[in-house]
């Protein structure tokens, strides 16, 4: 089913505002217990038509990716929490960091100039960050959460935020997440971020930066 450019831009609010909080908390902090029950709540066609409503992919590969999804959520949160922190927060070496700039930049830090870049774009367009502001704005919650805000405030300014701020570093971190995950839950997430921000390309004719990764 093909959607109009206004359609777009409500899908893409809805799905960055589910997409975010999976990615910017632990599950152990309870903050996304209520958006859990909402998912396993859905049936698995409403579940494929929020996350692939374009059909981009097969039927049969959507069907059984939100499938795996879905059984998926019923993993104890106490395992989830243990891959969550694995993989993003250590105190271990970070598997998978969740900040643009660890990948944009040489030196691969947080806070890099890739960060520095974003923030002062935002400050030129007079954009705020909208969900915690103690964490770098290129962590990928929050860049999640940036693209549902700009989908539905400012989406004449979505496309380049796409195109030079996220796109160029996000599919690979979440290629990682699928290559490290221990928890078919974050193997299944990743995947599904991947088909939504692919879909999200395709309806808006990206042309994504093409960017030096670092990690």
């Amino acid at each position: 089913m093909k959607m109009d450019k206004d359609e777009v831009f409500s899908w893409i609010y809805v799905v960055g505002n589910i997409l975010s909080p999976l990615y910017l908390y632990d599950p152990l902090d309870h903050k996304t217990d209520d958006l859990f029950a909402h998912l396993r709540a859905q049936e698995s066609e409403e579940l494929a038509y929020l996350f692939a409503p374009d059909d981009s992919q097969s039927d049969k590969q959507v069907e059984e990716l939100v499938s795996n999804f879905k059984a998926s959520l019923d993993t104890q949160v106490e395992e989830l929490s243990q891959d969550y922190r694995r993989m993003f927060v250590g105190p271990a070496h970070k598997l998978v960091p969740l900040w643009g700039s660890v990948y944009l930049d040489h030196d691969g830090v947080i806070f890099g100039t890739s960060t520095l870049e974003l923030r002062a774009w935002m400050r030129e367009k007079g954009i705020a960050q909208n969900v915690d502001d103690r964490l770098p704005e290129d962590h990928l919650g929050k860049m999640f959460a940036l693209m549902a805000w700009l989908a539905r405030n400012k989406a004449h300014d979505l496309q380049a935020f796409l195109e030079i701020h996220f796109l160029p570093w996000a599919y690979h971190v979440l290629d990682l997440i699928t290559m490290h995950a221990q928890t078919e839950y974050y193997v299944n997430l990743s995947k599904l971020s991947t088909t939504v921000l692919r879909s999200i390309e395709n309806y808006l004719n990206l042309e994504v930066t093409k960017r030096r990764l670092f990690r």
